[in-house]
């Protein structure tokens, strides 16, 4: 059921991104297309979708399992939108993990567009929960999404929504 509504709201998104030609001929018309910014929830999605692509969970040494925990970096977006002064805020215990989430922001290829009301004087914090275990996972993953939450209350969301990326409030 979830997949048929998937499909249905594409199809209506390509439907009103096309226009008819019918044959008829063009006129010239004066017409201004405004691009609002994206909500930080949409503007969040999109920048955490890119960091994914980006990210590899470091394969184990040995017959050790695989690293558990959750890693900070915390950067700016330069005017070209690239992140800069990508620096590791919070570590994980794990120094693989901490390298491949630093990484992974590095390569982020662009911020750009910002959500309304931020500026690239915005710092900003991605939290990455690394987990070899479906509980270790679900343990973490709300508390995750509820921080983020908070602390992206300030830019003036409404509704229920939650971010991945945190936006480090003005002198915070």
């Amino acid at each position: 059921m979830n997949r048929q509504k998937f499909v249905a709201a594409a199809v209506v998104g390509l439907a009103l991104c096309v226009a008819p030609s019918g044959g008829r001929a063009e006129t010239e018309t004066d017409t201004l297309s405004v691009i609002a910014p994206p909500s930080v929830q949409n503007w969040s999605e999109n920048v955490f979708r890119q960091f994914e692509r980006k990210v590899r969970y470091p394969a184990p040494m040995g017959t050790m399992p695989a690293s558990e925990g959750i890693v900070a970096v915390k950067f700016n977006c330069s005017e070209d939108g690239v992140p800069s002064q990508v620096q590791l805020y919070k570590t994980s215990g794990h120094g693989d993990l901490d390298r491949a989430t630093v990484r992974a922001v590095e390569r982020i290829a662009t911020l750009h567009p910002l959500p309304r009301g931020v500026g690239h004087d915005q710092q900003y914090i991605v939290r990455v929960l690394f987990a070899n275990s479906e509980g270790y996972a679900q343990r973490n993953m709300t508390r995750l999404r509820e921080d983020a939450a908070r602390s992206n209350a300030w830019v003036g969301r409404s509704g229920a929504t939650t971010a991945m990326l945190e936006l480090v409030p003005p002198n915070g």
